[in-house]
């Protein structure tokens, strides 16, 4: 909370004078008084602050904290980003991720609690899933672990495969296995799909674009959780898959 801090003669707060709290826009100037983390109000010069992790309208706590040879914990680092990662709302202003303000009086619909995801791997996406969404969060599931996923390699010889000749029907099957993303059904899928393309190619066939794009897209969902897991890059997963299956042989 911003201090009140009366000026001697008129008694009104001082906050009120101060330029970075009074633009010309209101909306910012709203926002900024209920999300400024900190402000020092001094009679003197501070210095140079640009380095310190601690701010406070004492300047010699302040001083002492700041030169106390203490990091600045993960969590506060983290925190510390979300004014610009997270939507965040009051009952004057509200910010969405991309930095937008807003009468939050102005806003239609109703305020909802999301995950936030960010894709290891895709790291300019953001994903936003709603808790309300009962399909979606029923997709959610706890990441294999390196037995698992050790385990799905070494059934790949006897997992069956699951070709469906009637076009439509496949489309629509794979799909499922696709928004699923059960990693047992998405091994076999790819087994499938990889015979089938070997078949095609031996017979001097074209490979049917709509399955390799099935194919891709059950190999990047798996392998990049495999690379994860196993902690090797998404371009190493096949060469173990190869050489665990080769060693299981013999």
């Amino acid at each position: 909370h911003l201090p009140f801090v009366p000026d001697p003669e008129t008694q009104e707060d001082t906050m009120n004078y101060l330029q970075y709290f009074n633009t010309n826009d209101e909306l910012l100037n709203l926002y900024r008084k209920y999300n400024t983390q900190g402000v020092i109000v001094a009679n003197f010069d501070l210095g140079d602050t640009s380095n310190w992790n601690y701010l406070s309208a004492d300047m010699i706590l302040t001083n002492i904290i700041n030169n106390m040879d203490i990091e600045i914990s993960d969590y506060y680092e983290w925190l510390d980003t979300t004014s610009d990662i997270l939507p965040a709302s009051n009952r004057y202003v509200s910010c969405d991720t991309e930095g937008n303000l807003y009468w939050t009086e102005e806003l239609k619909g109703k305020m909802t609690e999301y995950f936030v995801l960010k894709p290891i791997y895709e790291t300019s996406s953001t994903i936003f899933l709603p808790l309300e969404n009962a399909i979606l969060m029923s997709r959610m599931r706890p990441i294999l672990s390196k037995d698992e996923v050790l385990d799905i390699i070494k059934a790949i010889p006897t997992s069956e495969t699951i070709w469906i000749e009637n076009e439509n029907l496949r489309k629509t099957k794979y799909s499922e296995i696709i928004v699923r993303s059960k990693p047992t059904e998405l091994i076999q899928l790819i087994k499938t799909l990889f015979l089938h393309e070997k078949k095609q190619k031996q017979s001097g066939r074209k490979f049917h674009l709509t399955d390799e794009a099935f194919l891709k897209d059950a190999e990047k969902i798996l392998y990049s959780e495999f690379a994860y897991v196993l902690n090797i890059e998404i371009n190493e997963v096949i060469p173990f898959i190869t050489e665990r299956l080769e060693n299981n042989e013999k």
